[in-house]
């Protein structure tokens, strides 16, 4: 998978709620992923690993950090990422139920560069990109 930032939207499945919706984003660094998700429960933050076969991340939400929800899913041929999550319920039991979810590589191929730079950082920036556009001519010392 290629290194960026990623758009995920999705589906859960709860025995007695019923089909939940969430969305949300996630940076991916080699296959290493952490981000940030949003349902009906609140938000919560998301940390794992993505392959090109295997999506794989422990979800946490916001002031509910001791819960932690284990997502594995694996890609379909349609492209989608199918598969269980697992949360440990209060009686000290463990629920596996079903998901679903997409995942969009967001600004592919484009080269985001860093905000906070040095004034001589920007300024060599500047003047390279003005070489290159015409607006600028290199002339030689000699």
């Amino acid at each position: 998978m290629e290194n960026g930032i990623y758009s995920i939207s999705g589906m859960f499945y709860e025995t007695l709620a019923g089909v939940s919706p969430f969305g949300g984003f996630f940076q991916l660094n080699n296959t290493s992923l952490e981000g940030m998700l949003t349902d009906q429960y609140g938000h919560s933050t998301i940390a794992g690993t993505l392959t090109d076969t295997e999506f794989k991340f422990e979800k946490k939400y916001k002031g509910k950090e001791d819960l932690l929800i284990n997502y594995e899913l694996t890609q379909t041929d349609r492209g989608l990422w199918k598969g269980q999550y697992k949360i440990e319920t209060r009686w000290g039991g463990e629920r596996k139920e079903r998901a679903i979810a997409k995942i969009n590589l967001d600004w592919s191929g484009t080269t985001i560069e860093q905000v906070h730079q040095s004034p001589e950082k920007f300024a060599e920036k500047m003047i390279a990109s003005m070489v290159e556009s015409g607006m600028l001519e290199v002339v030689s010392n000699q």
